[in-house]
């Protein structure tokens, strides 16, 4: 057609040149949001390093779960459960574990809450009870190494 140019079409007469650009940012801007708003929702990198939280139901039981074995193989003397229950850390701040005679006097987990989570560390507050003793709270520090384990070593 006389007097157009090139790559001119219907659609693009009468508007500015810097529509279309401005259209793709937009685009690009929206899509980004989305993705961002997907990764917020499920708490994937990096929206899941937002420090301390309350541990799920799931934390909570394998925490809780965790506790009451090493307390129950602390009792005993079971030192292979025992083992099992701690972060390798702590297993090799002990030294060679072996078994030995139950405790007298056991030590009863009566309490483990306000467990918190960040990240693979946890804590929780503890409250043991052990015949003729107060009751003792303690605040309890997890590492997840293979599944919840205790581990009060730095």
């Amino acid at each position: 057609m006389p007097g157009s140019r090139t790559g001119d079409s219907a659609v693009d007469r009468g508007r500015p040149a810097w529509v279309r650009p401005l259209a793709a940012v937009v685009a690009v801007a929206v899509v980004i949001g989305i993705v961002f708003a997907i990764l917020a929702a499920t708490g994937a990198p990096p929206f899941d390093d937002d420090g301390p939280h309350p541990a799920d139901a799931q934390q909570q039981a394998a925490i809780t779960g965790v506790t009451h074995s090493y307390f129950d193989a602390l009792n005993s003397g079971d030192a292979a459960t025992f083992t099992t229950t701690i972060c390798p850390d702590m297993a090799e701040a002990f030294g060679r574990i072996t078994d030995r005679e139950p405790l007298d006097s056991p030590v009863i987990p009566i309490a483990i809450t306000d467990i918190s989570v960040d990240g693979d560390a946890a804590t929780a507050s503890v409250t043991v009870r052990r015949e003729g003793a107060d009751d003792d709270t303690e605040t309890v520090h997890f590492r997840n190494v293979d599944g919840w384990r205790l581990c009060q070593v730095p």
